[in-house]
């Protein structure tokens, strides 16, 4: 069997390792003695999330005089978690450019730029809160990893910062072209290129999609202390924050689905610290999954249903 085939399932083996290291009755038990006030008070939350991803989307939309209608950019956010939830890394949330296209009639490379600046907003926040997380529980933690995290940060903002701007991208961009593009696909190459900047936001623009990106991270962080308090594991909101946050880097790498498995093993370890059994951190993990994922994705595998012109 090719690698290659092998490294997107290595999560869901972490994630069936887990269940039976753990034992499957220690952590149904625990899943069925969750508080379900707090289940539920984590389940209102979900729809206030999405509709900041939605907003914050939204209004870089605008920013590009893209006119798309709010009800239609919630329903292709429900679509993006539902194909977002079935990829390696999520990849899958890219799927809007599609239908930004077929929405608009644009070229392709139009189309992506607004989504780019979305994902990337999200990308910037979940380095920013790792790396709160890795000093928070530096104490805990290996001193590499918060090296690692916080040169992945830097590298990051760098290349958000360098990017932005055509001329710079266009410097870097310009070995590639000579070097690596094919001359029969020179041409289009090139135009893409254009295409693509041509409604690129500057950091101003980028102001209030910045502020709707914290806030979203905020309510899916504190959404994910409420799923820690249902089942009684209540080391303090930042402490809890800090361990998520550290998870959510980790199940971004692309060796299995929606980060299932390095994700839970990650929780684990992490909350071994503060002495927390793994049959309870499983159980919240899968109740939090469910929530958050199946349910939103279920509205969103609705949609793609749907023919373009009835969204």
């Amino acid at each position: 069997m090719k690698l290659r085939k092998i490294i997107p399932i290595i999560g869901i083996l972490i994630f069936v390792f887990l269940l039976f290291r753990i034992g499957i009755k220690n952590i149904l038990s625990s899943l069925i003695s969750g508080n379900l006030l707090f289940i539920f008070i984590s389940m209102l939350l979900v729809p206030i999330i999405i509709f900041l991803q939605a907003f914050k989307w939204n209004v870089i939309l605008k920013k590009q005089k893209i006119g798309i209608p709010f009800p239609i950019v919630l329903k292709l956010q429900l679509i993006s978690i539902f194909y977002g939830f079935l990829t390696p890394g999520r990849i899958g949330s890219f799927v809007r450019i599609f239908y930004v296209k077929e929405h608009t009639k644009k070229k392709l490379s139009e189309s992506m730029s607004n989504v780019v600046l979305d994902k990337a907003l999200d990308f910037f926040m979940v380095f920013l809160f790792a790396l709160f997380g890795s000093l928070l529980l530096g104490n805990y933690l290996l001193d590499n990893l918060i090296y690692v995290i916080g040169i992945i940060f830097a590298a990051f903002v760098f290349c958000i910062l360098f990017f932005l701007k055509k001329e710079r991208s266009a410097f870097v961009l310009r070995l590639v072209y000579k070097l690596l593009i094919p001359n029969r696909f020179k041409k289009d190459a090139k135009n893409s290129f254009h295409s693509f900047y041509k409604d690129m936001l500057n950091i101003k623009d980028l102001t209030l999609p910045f502020i709707l990106a914290f806030l979203t991270w905020v309510f899916i962080y504190t959404q994910m202390y409420v799923f820690a308090r249902a089942y009684s594991i209540d080391i303090g909101y930042f402490y809890t924050i800090a361990i998520f946050s550290i998870s959510v880097v980790v199940s971004l790498i692309p060796i299995t689905i929606s980060g299932l498995g390095t994700r839970e093993l990650t929780l684990v370890a992490l909350f071994s610290i503060f002495a927390v059994s793994a049959d309870a951190v499983m159980a919240m993990s899968i109740i939090g999954i469910f929530i958050t994922n199946v349910i939103p994705s279920i509205a969103g595998w609705y949609f793609t249903l749907k023919k373009s012109h009835q969204l």
